[in-house]
């Protein structure tokens, strides 16, 4: 399996979610444009990019993989990783709650 940017673009456009190896990161974002990111401090950093026309959100997930999720806006990729980084804020206070990385 070849990770270039065809590939991620085909994948997300049929599932609009795409779990990768965390080696394959640096590949991903040699071919992207980096619109946002930000060290969450629990989880590395969560990012918004664009490949081609599409809006992604790149996270690191709990079991050590690459989540990629497609968006339709810059804005819903936003309103996103604002949810992501509340949970974030509230993990470093110590509340117990966990990101479910393999939902919605």
């Amino acid at each position: 399996m070849e990770i270039n940017q065809n590939y991620i673009v085909q994948r997300l456009s049929k599932n609009k979610k795409l779990y990768l190896p965390v080696p394959e990161l640096d590949k991903i974002l040699s071919f992207s444009k980096i619109k946002f990111e930000k060290n969450t401090l629990i989880s590395d950093y969560i990012r918004i990019v664009q490949i081609d026309d599409r809006i992604i959100v790149q996270e690191k997930t709990d079991k050590n993989e690459i989540a990629l999720h497609l968006f339709e806006n810059e804005q819903d990729a936003e309103k996103f990783v604002e949810e992501r980084l509340d949970i974030y804020e509230k993990m470093w206070d110590g509340c117990g709650c966990k990101v479910k990385y393999y939902d919605k």
